[in-house]
């Protein structure tokens, strides 16, 4: 009897130690999953705030892109206003050429 008792008792033993082993690697297991949940949220917050910033860089340069062609368009409207007035300086030129040698 005595040894029956002996046998269940370390048998017992034994499942509690496996159990609490068990509970340890579990415990483990959680502490490394939360560890590597809080480095990959910092890690996105990283990434976050780095596409933060390349999206105002676009939007900035976005802006700046449109005040380059808003001036290249006026340079080439003036361009166009120079060379109509430069035109009908010509045509007046040569109206005022022609009507002085329709006066001789």
């Amino acid at each position: 009897m005595k040894i029956k008792k002996r046998s269940r008792d370390k048998e017992l033993v034994q499942q509690w130690d496996t159990a609490v082993a068990a509970m340890h690697r579990q415990d483990a297991a959680i502490q490394l999953a939360t560890e590597m949940f809080a480095t990959k949220k910092a890690e996105l917050r990283q990434l976050r705030s780095a596409l933060d910033s390349q999206a105002k860089f676009m939007d900035n340069e976005q802006a700046n892109h449109s005040e380059v062609e808003a001036r290249i368009d006026h340079m080439d409207h003036m361009r166009q206003v120079h060379k109509l007035r430069d035109a009908s300086a010509a045509e007046q030129h040569a109206l005022s050429e022609a009507a002085d040698e329709a006066r001789l």
